[in-house]
């Protein structure tokens, strides 16, 4: 991903973050898994999630590459009554520098890993700075062969293969606890329209900002990923869902 089509990606997101169904599900169904009390989260976009933890009383570093979104996680965390700046800027490498060699017990990887020019590198960063024991949480996408325009669009440079991404995270010292597939409803939508039709996969319904129609059907998907997705294991999904655990 280059920097122009990231800055691109964000100044186009952010302003929409909070209608988006799909992360907001996604952040409840990481909040089961935090272990510890030290949290550190790359990508932080609007930071509503590393907010809600500092709120439960978690010491939450939250990191992101683009200014904008840690202004507005900042901001959004003194609004809530916390009295420090949690967000800071970070370019993708030197990882342990940008959190002043800190370690985590908890570190999400939410929507970053599929960023990145380089898979490993970045993972053998993610090992430096979480704790002996500590959590890993990452998602990526599923399904190799579905990488197609909205990928090309969105900056994201590869899809993973079930065993493809557990090796990834085994290589650098962590044991997966869990790895299942999520975002399973979306999956023949995007079969049928990247997949066999060739044509990108429209972003609009996932923030409800088009009609009435279109802002039902929102609600019926928010309602759907955090009641249904959330719970349920389905034998497939567009994203992997990975917990694993740093040895000692």
């Amino acid at each position: 991903m280059t920097w122009k089509t990231l800055q691109e990606h964000e100044a186009y997101y952010l302003p929409l973050f909070r209608d988006d169904y799909r992360r907001k599900s996604l952040e409840r169904l990481v909040q089961r898994f935090i272990a510890g009390r030290h949290v550190l989260e790359l990508r932080c976009l609007t930071g509503h999630l590393a907010v809600a933890l500092a709120q439960q009383g978690f010491e939450v570093t939250a990191l992101d590459p683009y200014g904008p979104a840690v202004e507005q996680t900042n901001a959004h965390a003194r609004a809530q009554g916390i009295g420090r700046d949690i967000a800071r800027t970070w370019d993708f490498d030197h990882l342990t520098e940008a959190v002043d060699g800190a370690r985590f017990s908890t570190v999400l990887c939410l929507d970053t890993l599929v960023h990145t020019s380089d898979d490993e590198a970045l993972m053998a960063q993610l090992a430096q700075i979480t704790s002996a024991g500590g959590r890993l949480i990452v998602d990526a996408p599923a399904f190799p062969a579905l990488h197609g325009k909205r990928d090309a669009a969105l900056g994201h440079l590869r899809r993973y293969t079930k065993a493809q991404l557990r090796a990834l995270v085994e290589r650098h010292g962590f044991q997966v606890e869990l790895i299942r597939a999520w975002n399973f409803v979306a999956l023949p939508v995007y079969v049928l329209i990247e997949g066999l039709m060739r044509r990108r996969v429209s972003e609009d319904f996932r923030f409800g900002r088009r009609g009435p129609v279109n802002r039902v059907t929102n609600r019926l998907l928010r309602w759907w990923y955090t009641g249904i997705e959330n719970r349920l294991w389905f034998p497939c999904g567009l994203t992997w869902f990975v917990v694993a655990t740093r040895g000692g």
